[in-house]
């Protein structure tokens, strides 16, 4: 599902299309959430906004944690929200909890 032009929904199906072939030609940040964690409903609309405001200069994509595991594990997420930055196929940085919005600016 879109939920905008920048921002999507992984699946099994699109990960490695949307997140792993899309950051070879610029920046995706990945939010792994749970619907149980609340800082992720705190972080997900601030990160939406982000999106939002650069305007396609990166891609958002919201994981759901729960329904997808395997991701989780494959990138070694132990707690949400965590946002991974992928460049060059890559993860590039990482960022554990609901920072600060310049802390998503700096990287």
């Amino acid at each position: 599902m879109t939920l905008s032009p920048h921002v999507f929904d992984a699946s099994a199906d699109n990960f490695n299309r949307l997140v792993l072939e899309n950051s070879h030609k610029g920046p995706v940040l990945v939010h792994f959430w749970t619907p149980k964690a609340g800082p992720c409903f705190i972080l997900m609309p601030r990160l939406v906004k982000l999106a939002a405001e650069y305007g396609g200069k990166f891609l958002l994509v919201m994981l759901n944690a729960d329904e997808l595991p395997e991701l989780a594990r494959r990138f070694s997420v132990n707690s949400v929200p965590t946002v991974k930055f992928f460049w060059r196929g890559e993860v590039a940085h990482t960022i554990h909890g609901a920072d600060p919005d310049s802390s998503f600016r700096q990287v």
